[in-house]
């Protein structure tokens, strides 16, 4: 009973984390620049001020205002390797 229960609880945080991330939005369009050196402003969208997203670029992750629908703009998610530059 406490197993079924458990993974019952386990299931439905699951669901929750998802169903939030795809009702949140979505990063834009990646922008099409080539950069001599990557600059990271976040790790994760808890990085960002607001709402923004954390979404990767091709010159660093960046904060972007969240777009309504899908796009090729990828959201990033914590990483551990992940280290925000200063300026």
């Amino acid at each position: 009973m406490k197993k079924t229960l458990f993974l019952m609880l386990c299931f439905l945080g699951l669901f929750a984390l998802f169903h939030v991330s795809e009702a949140r939005g979505y990063c834009p369009t990646r922008e099409t620049v080539v950069c001599v050196r990557s600059i990271n402003q976040c790790c994760s969208s808890r990085d960002c001020p607001g709402s923004d997203l954390c979404c990767r670029e091709n010159c660093g992750n960046k904060c972007k205002r969240m777009y309504p629908r899908r796009t090729d703009g990828v959201e990033v998610f914590f990483d551990s390797r992940c280290k925000i530059d200063e300026y």
